[in-house]
């Protein structure tokens, strides 16, 4: 019989598979990106700062939503409970990471800050918000299975291309390379916390809804990387 986490990854496959399938992840994540297309270092470098930005938009409501959601969940379900305070503190500040990595690209992180997220990023961004506030808590936790899991499998060595295709130094690589590294402990916090205490399938139901979505949100972000110009 397959457990809860097996359930949740068969019933996501497809919007998983369809983000992974799109040009810019499969020219960064190649089995040797040697440059050209999106890949070529004048496009990506570019690319690069775009995602950042918009990473910052997300990232810095992290805290504040898996909060807001902690403190939504009823007392029956206080291990779900303790692991999204826990996990709200866990990323407080992971934001400014981003911001320093901006900063080592010649981008002022004062814009940056003055900034608005793009459509796809404010959509992804007000999704969370809903979840957390008004729909049900427990689903958030489809947030952290899409965004962690995805920094779990590649984001090490995002950076590594980043580095080796746009000769930056390792300070503009810092929230891709922490996060590849701590994700991959937290994946397996959160797949015992599925197995162990998603109970209702409803609460199943959910948490594959929020990641379905996220999955989708998340390509649109990293499709809107691709295009325009880094606004100050």
């Amino acid at each position: 019989m397959a457990s809860v986490y097996e359930r949740l990854n068969a019933a996501t496959a497809a919007a998983r598979a369809k983000f992974m399938d799109l040009p810019l992840v499969q020219s960064v994540l190649g089995p040797a990106p040697q440059g050209g297309g999106l890949a070529d270092s004048g496009l990506l470098l570019p690319i690069y700062r775009r995602y950042l930005r918009e990473s910052y938009h997300h990232v810095r409501v992290a805290s504040q939503t898996y909060a807001l959601a902690g403190s939504r969940i009823p007392d029956e379900d206080e291990p779900i409970r303790r692991w999204l305070l826990t996990h709200a503190m866990e990323e407080y500040g992971h934001h400014d990471w981003i911001l320093s990595d901006l900063k080592a690209l010649g981008i002022d992180p004062e814009s940056v800050r003055r900034s608005k997220p793009s459509p796809p990023c404010a959509a992804l961004v007000g999704y969370m918000y809903y979840t957390a506030g008004i729909d049900n808590p427990i689903g958030l936790l489809g947030d952290s299975y899409v965004v962690e899991g995805l920094s779990q499998l590649f984001a090490s060595q995002v950076a590594g291309t980043m580095k080796e295709l746009l000769g930056i130094p390792d300070a503009a690589v810092t929230y891709l390379a922490r996060h590849g590294t701590a994700d991959q402990g937290h994946m397996d916090d959160l797949r015992d916390l599925i197995n162990g205490h998603i109970r209702r399938e409803q609460d199943l139901d959910d948490v594959i809804q929020v990641a379905r979505v996220e999955f989708e949100l998340y390509g649109l972000l990293v499709e809107e990387a691709q295009k325009g110009d880094l606004e100050g």
